[in-house]
């Protein structure tokens, strides 16, 4: 089931590359991304309409009516004909891997880098503050923080960026000190 997964992803990332490439020459990548965010949104809360939208056996025409009655005035023309392109494909299934693909490539062009962070308490405003310029500043990007409250790490805190975790959490400094002294 993971190849069919990085399969799915890999054909939505060319799309959304696709995509990217139309909407940042028209100067509207923010826009489609909120039309792209409705689109996967819609279809991912509403099982009958996905089903509808892969289902092989429904003509390419039934379904490209029904999306023009669903999403008609809602959102933009070239997200609607990218989304008959991704019907007249059959790979309806890949919208919400295309959606985060162009997310990804938007953040890119804008050099941003999300971050999470997880503390075992609300952080106060100044830290979180102090927490970003350190960050933007090792990092030399742009950084959005996605905060969590976990109080099983008693105090310190878990980075997560671009994959790599820095933890510097009491329970894993617990640990550590637990497994020099053994």
């Amino acid at each position: 089931m993971g190849t069919i997964n990085t399969k799915l992803a890999n054909v939505a990332k060319k799309y959304a590359e696709a995509l990217f490439e139309v909407t940042e020459n028209a100067n509207t990548t923010n826009s489609v991304m909120n039309d792209v965010n409705l689109l996967s949104d819609t279809v991912s809360e509403n099982l009958e309409l996905r089903n509808f939208l892969q289902n092989p056996i429904i003509k390419i025409e039934d379904k490209k009516d029904a999306v023009r009655q669903i999403f008609e005035g809602k959102i933009s023309e070239t997200v609607m004909n990218f989304l008959y392109l991704l019907i007249d494909n059959s790979r309806s299934d890949a919208i919400d891997d295309v959606k985060n693909s162009y997310g990804e490539l938007i953040k890119t062009k804008e050099n941003l880098i999300t971050v999470k962070a997880v503390t075992a308490v609300e952080m106060k405003d100044y830290l979180k503050e102090k927490l970003q310029k350190k960050l933007e500043e090792k990092l030399s990007k742009r950084v959005e923080i996605e905060y969590s409250i976990n109080p099983k790490i008693v105090g310190g805190m878990i980075v997560e960026i671009d994959g790599k975790t820095i933890d510097n959490s009491v329970v894993t400094k617990l640990k550590n000190i637990k497994k020099q002294l053994i």
